[in-house]
């Protein structure tokens, strides 16, 4: 899991974000506030922003997947389906690496 995506990608920028989501890492508002950087732990779209929630809990992150799903059964005819653990931290399987670095571009 943790060096997923130093094997999917050579961009650092990516590699980088998903390093930050494997550990924990990730500023979010509700990290923000706590260490008195930031006066709200308000998610920028609707509630308390963690990082499970601004990537799969959401509202606004599952239309956006909702979306992609239609539009890639529909123009591409290739059918995906997210789960909350894989799509956070990515799958370890090696079968699809294509819908990993999909995931990964999406976050």
């Amino acid at each position: 899991m943790f060096s997923l995506p130093f094997r999917l990608t050579k961009n650092t920028k990516l590699q980088w974000f998903q390093f930050r989501i494997n550990h924990k890492i990730l500023s979010t508002n509700s990290f923000l506030q706590k260490i008195k950087l930031k006066d709200t732990y308000i998610c920028t779209f609707c509630r308390r922003e963690t990082i499970e929630h601004i990537l799969w809990d959401c509202e606004i992150v599952q239309a956006l997947l909702d979306d992609f799903v239609t539009f890639c059964s529909y123009k591409i005819h290739r059918h995906f389906k997210f789960a909350k653990k894989t799509f956070i931290l990515g799958s370890c399987e090696k079968k699809d690496p294509v819908k990993n670095l999909i995931t990964l571009q999406i976050k």
